[in-house]
């Protein structure tokens, strides 16, 4: 599998990490009941982070990346993480010393937030999504993106005239879903964006945020026509955006020392 910049900081990570004071409670995780009055990490504005701030007496601690949790987990800031699998699948195998436990915390559907009352995007969005994924193109996606046979080979847009732009909002701090690689946004969620823009005769724009409530506060704004960025329909959101169907279901799993 192709070793993404961001992996390759982890590995540097690691060999500093026990240099670093421990912050976290010492506790051992081996089940989610063990989280209780322990240090857990997570995203700022993830599913992780709700669950996380759900747990009797555990002291969330929230970072900006993955890469930051791991980093945490790995130096004791932190007893545990709370986070997809897609990603903690990438980080932990590269790292001996910290595992995914078996036991999942929840599955969470991923969707596309556009503009409030933009019934006619969101429907437009819903059938090229029924389209795509009836004719393999979301599957074939996934397949290089998730799973410990990925590749991550992106996909290819097709070259034709377009019709307009589509602006997508998106917070790039978590492979595979979306990362910087140079200068371009990479992974499942700008590749599914694109093959639905091919289906549409249009051109992606993508906009780069640093939260959850920015994307959407973007959407809300007229700054972006979609906000795609590990979005579930939370009752916080229903005021701030329209949603899509799902694009990608994910499961919340602790990542623990091993």
């Amino acid at each position: 599998m192709k070793q993404t910049k961001i992996l390759s900081l982890l590995v540097s990570a690691v060999m500093f990490c026990a240099s670093m004071t421990a912050c976290g409670n010492g506790k051992s995780i081996e089940k989610l009941s063990d989280l209780s009055g322990a240090s857990v990490a997570c995203l700022s504005g993830s599913t992780g982070e709700v669950y996380a701030n759900g747990i009797m007496n555990a002291t969330v601690v929230s970072f900006n990346s993955g890469l930051e949790a791991v980093q945490a987990l790995q130096n004791g800031e932190t007893d545990a993480i709370i986070m997809d699998e897609a990603p903690a699948q990438i980080y932990t195998a590269h790292i001996d010393a910290v595992k995914i436990l078996d036991q999942k915390i929840d599955t969470e559907p991923y969707v596309i937030a556009c503009k409030k009352g933009n019934e006619k995007l969101a429907t437009m969005l819903n059938e090229t999504l029924s389209t795509l994924k009836t004719d393999g193109t979301i599957d074939e996606i996934l397949s290089h993106w998730v799973g410990t046979s990925a590749d991550h080979v992106p996909y290819l847009a097709k070259e034709q005239d377009t019709k307009g732009e589509l602006i997508m909002a998106t917070v790039a701090n978590l492979p595979p879903f979306a990362e910087k690689e140079g200068s371009t946004v990479v992974g499942l969620e700008p590749d599914i964006m694109r093959a639905i823009c091919d289906k549409l005769g249009m051109s992606l724009v993508i906009k780069e945020m640093s939260s959850t409530d920015e994307v959407l506060e973007a959407v809300k704004a007229g700054k972006a026509d979609v906000a795609v960025s590990r979005i579930t329909v939370q009752k916080d959101y229903i005021t701030k955006a329209s949603f899509t169907e799902s694009y990608f279901k994910s499961e919340q799993v602790i990542i623990a020392k091993s």
